[in-house]
């Protein structure tokens, strides 16, 4: 068999091509390489926990805070896991009049 290069096959493709790649593989590569993508001047970030801690309000409240757009935030890796910036949850919560721990906040994005 011939080698082709993994950036031109599209996943619907991986059998028909006869490789031995799985779909679970790939993405894992992707995400792997998608982490390793370097930070420039980044601001720090904190999860959707630790966000709910610093605001004290319940995980699930928070997500839909994220789902429909009060806070911007983004998602990362195969789990789709939600990143907030704290520059953008305090000024939420200063907005909206809700509690932020900024020692929390502070101990929460050196991690």
């Amino acid at each position: 068999k011939a080698r082709r290069s993994i950036g031109r096959i599209l996943p619907g493709n991986w059998c028909r091509l006869g490789l031995d790649i799985n779909r679970t593989a790939v993405l894992f590569f992707i995400a792997y390489i998608a982490t390793k993508s370097p930070r420039r001047n980044r601001m720090p970030e904190v999860t959707l926990t630790q966000a709910s801690e610093i605001v004290r309000r319940d995980r699930a409240t928070v997500f839909r805070w994220c789902e429909n757009n009060l806070i911007p935030s983004r998602r990362i890796g195969i789990r789709r896991d939600i990143r907030i910036q704290v520059d953008d949850l305090k000024s939420f919560a200063l907005k909206y009049g809700y509690d932020f721990d900024a020692a929390l906040a502070a101990k929460y994005s050196q991690l």
